[in-house]
């Protein structure tokens, strides 16, 4: 449309159009498509873990407690 309305003035018909033309920027087309990462997933289980046992439980279980619970 810019270059038609151009070509038809007798004046600008001969010299360089750039200062009147769009200057878009160029797009970087080179990136390349990258995959969605897929998850894996983990088998279910019906069942909790077990839960921990407690500091009083762990110690009861652990030596200290016998060792010195006899002297």
């Amino acid at each position: 449309m810019i270059k038609q309305e151009l070509a038809k003035d007798p004046k600008l018909k001969n010299e360089s159009w750039d200062r009147f033309l769009p200057k878009f920027k160029s797009k970087n087309l080179s990136k390349r498509y990258k995959p969605h990462k897929v998850r894996v997933t983990k088998p279910y289980t019906p069942f909790p873990p077990p839960q921990p046992l407690s500091k009083v439980n762990h110690y009861y279980y652990s030596y200290h407690y016998s060792f010195f619970h006899y002297f």
